[in-house]
């Protein structure tokens, strides 16, 4: 881990600490609602297949404006596999 020559030795476990604790709940909220979790995870999965998509086959035909077709491309696939995971996983 990189972190700054000021920070004391102790901060290490500190923020180790608070990484679990972090963890801990959203992993609580993500079993208790367990399609939230589905949402999340095929979310994810749209995101990365998305941005892999947009930079093999899209990226030449949106020229100029190719950062906000990337964002909008990519929005649009995180809710469509979000959805997809939803209702195929419930």
């Amino acid at each position: 881990m990189v972190l700054p020559s000021f920070m004391p030795s102790w901060g290490v476990y500190v923020i180790f600490a608070a990484m679990v604790f972090v963890s801990l709940v959203a992993g609580f909220f993500v079993a208790l609602w367990s399609n939230l979790g589905f949402f999340i995870v095929g979310g994810w999965l749209g995101a990365t297949g998305g941005l892999m998509v947009f930079n093999t086959f899209l990226i030449k035909l949106t020229g100029s404006h190719s950062k906000e077709a990337m964002y909008v491309f990519v929005f649009i696939c995180v809710l469509v596999a979000g959805y997809i995971a939803t209702k195929v996983f419930t």
